[in-house]
């Protein structure tokens, strides 16, 4: 299948615009956030946890990932979102920029869609409108949407049995049964998908193995390797959930920054087991080829993070909002994620 660079702007964009512009919604033009990432929490839970492997640290070999992506054993792509938040007294719209990138013969493809949904809690509002949701609470609504969005972007544009790198965690807040579902989607497809995690609290390991040593994971995977390895490979079941699991490790890409966590559904390890220390190496290369000890991750999810900012950073939003002559107003409550 040949791939083209893409900018998808989902089916309603513009009705919703024009919809917000004849209800003469209030925006806040000096609330408008710049483009950001967007965070889902971390799961800490209740469980089990499992150690699949003798070794506390193993030895990555980027030159073997290098030759294993190289080789087109298997495509590799990258998957990151950003947003921009649009305060209103009448509630919040937020615009997401959905972005996978597909390295292709050493060239890499954009695919970016771009949505809009604006929320609130007027039923007054929804009743003129046909696309203006009504949301109790808009953190939760707006994440069901960007699920949504995500899992529709990455089912029909990524590569047949390839494997994707996964910006966040596989299981994490009100996201987790989307999260395993799109999995679920994505392994029909023969593709297998990775999860990137950063900047976790997670005491999943040291709370059930190393009970008072460590303060987190993290630390634990900090102190434990040297540059280039990984733990050993980690299973999580959840206590309620059987579908909750996980197998994960840590990797260590740089001498003093915070090691970063991979993590796959107990399905895909099942499919997949005799690959991952390829994938594994081929992750760690691509770590290296960034070269941002500052802001680790692999290169293709950078990319993808990079496209997701310049497509949101490229729209107007002044100019599609503001254009009906709305009046700005002032002294908004901005909306956190």
């Amino acid at each position: 299948m040949d791939y083209y660079s893409k900018l998808i702007i989902s089916n309603d964009f513009n009705k919703l615009i024009v919809e917000l512009q004849n209800s003469h919604i209030n925006f806040n033009k000096d609330e408008i956030s710049l483009p950001i990432s967007f965070n889902v929490s971390d799961y800490d839970g209740n469980g089990n946890i499992k150690v699949l492997e003798n070794e506390n640290a193993i030895n990555l070999v980027p030159e073997l990932g290098y030759e294993y992506i190289r080789d087109g054993n298997r495509l590799i792509s990258g998957y990151d979102e950003s947003l921009i938040s649009i305060p209103a007294l009448e509630g919040i719209a937020f615009m997401f920029a959905h972005s996978l990138v597909i390295l292709n013969a050493e060239k890499y493809i954009p695919i970016v869609k771009l949505s809009l949904n604006f929320y609130t809690r007027s039923r007054a509002l929804i009743s003129n409108s046909t696309l203006i949701k009504y949301a109790e609470d808009a953190s939760v609504d707006s994440k069901k949407d960007y699920v949504r969005d995500k899992s529709d972007l990455l089912i029909n544009f990524a590569h047949h049995d390839s494997i994707i790198l996964i910006d966040g965690p596989l299981i994490g807040g009100q996201v987790s049964d989307s999260n395993i579902d799109l999995n679920r989607k994505l392994l029909k497809k023969g593709i297998i998908p990775v999860y990137i995690v950063k900047n976790s609290n997670s005491s999943l390991i040291v709370d059930n193995l190393y009970n008072g040593q460590y303060n987190s994971d993290f630390e634990f995977a900090f102190k434990t390797l040297k540059k280039g390895q990984r733990t050993s490979l980690y299973h999580y079941q959840d206590m309620y959930s059987k579908d909750k699991n996980k197998i994960f490790t840590y990797i260590k890409p740089y001498s003093n920054v915070s090691p970063i966590r991979l993590e796959l559904h107990e399905t895909t390890y099942k499919l997949y087991e005799s690959e991952l220390n390829n994938i594994f190496d081929s992750i760690y290369y691509l770590f290296l080829a960034q070269g941002n000890s500052s802001n680790p991750q692999p290169r293709i999810v950078a990319i993808a993070e990079a496209y997701a900012r310049e497509v949101l950073r490229a729209i107007d939003v002044n100019d599609i909002i503001f254009k009906s002559g709305l009046i700005p107003t002032m002294n908004y409550t901005r909306f956190g994620w």
